[in-house]
């Protein structure tokens, strides 16, 4: 059902479904057990593939609130929910990078260049370094698109240093050099 309202257009009501569930989720077994963690890790990780498809058909404002649920689960105040780490941190990386990639998409550069670098510390701590490279890669547009192309250098040399960790995919590198190139040329 929550994937239904999400394709619909009204992720507010799906939140509040997948909520609902977790609710009675940890009632049922409690917050703290297993079945309750497994329950919470499906549910986010069923949200994630939503969101995922709204980016990819451009419903980048759609996004917006779900990521923003995903990241109050993952945090540490009141609302968040019992997941071990380190998959509660990847879960808050990957919600903050892909935040800044629908802000991004609304033209709302600011705030995509601050959840760029929150997800860049996030990535940091798990050591996932193709995805830390992402965000700095991402930041670097945000700065772009604010004109602020000597700080965007800045990230994508930071990006372009870690290069050479034996944990980088392959393919990070052409990203950096296309925004490189972009500011170069400009």
């Amino acid at each position: 059902t929550a994937k239904i309202l999400l394709r619909q257009g009204r992720p507010e009501s799906a939140c509040r479904i997948l909520e609902s569930s977790m609710s009675e989720k940890a009632k049922q077994y409690g917050a703290s057990s297993v079945e309750f963690q497994m329950s919470a890790m499906e549910n986010i990780e069923s949200l994630f593939q939503s969101i995922l498809s709204l980016m990819e058909n451009k419903k980048y404002k759609s996004a917006i609130a779900p990521l923003q649920k995903i990241i109050l689960w993952t945090s540490n105040g009141e609302n968040s929910l019992q997941i071990q780490d380190p998959t509660k941190f990847q879960y808050r990386a990957y919600a903050f990078f892909l935040n800044g990639c629908a802000e991004k998409g609304c033209n709302n550069f600011e705030p995509a260049l601050e959840l760029f670098m929150s997800a860049a510390s996030y990535f940091e701590s798990c050591m996932m370094v193709t995805e830390l490279v992402a965000s700095y890669i991402g930041a670097s547009y945000s700065l772009i698109s604010l004109n602020r192309e000597d700080e965007a250098l800045i990230h994508l040399r930071t990006a372009q240093d870690l290069l050479s960790s034996p944990e980088i995919a392959q393919k990070a590198e052409s990203p950096i050099h296309e925004a490189m190139s972009l500011i170069y040329m400009r």
